[in-house]
């Protein structure tokens, strides 16, 4: 995946009026400050993702069943992200153990 459109991803997790504010100069100073990179730093993209959440859960107080609804909406948010973390981790490990000696001793065995 791309820089740009993993950065956009995380993007996502900002409310919709703060994207449409900085959406396009935050992406332009995370392209300028990673312009050589191949991927995405996944620590810029979990900070993304993180703050963006946190500017959800703030932008408007909420009471009763709304109450309720946010938190479960926020809830739903979390989850995904730890998905999204542990699918990338999986991929970052696929990848390191791919090209390492061990791992081509135990394929070499079992063919």
């Amino acid at each position: 995946m791309s820089p740009r459109l993993a950065y956009r991803l995380a993007l996502l997790a900002y409310p919709s009026a703060y994207r449409a504010a900085r959406g396009d100069e935050i992406l332009a100073t995370l392209m300028d400050a990673h312009a050589n990179a191949a991927t995405a730093d996944v620590r810029e993209v979990i900070s993304l993702v993180a703050d963006g959440l946190r500017r959800r859960a703030r932008g408007r107080p909420v009471k009763g069943v709304a109450a309720w609804r946010s938190g479960a909406l926020l809830g739903a948010h979390l989850l995904a992200l730890l998905n999204a973390t542990v699918a990338l981790l999986g991929l970052l490990l696929e990848q390191r153990l791919s090209g390492s000696a061990a791992t081509r001793a135990i394929a070499a065995t079992k063919a």
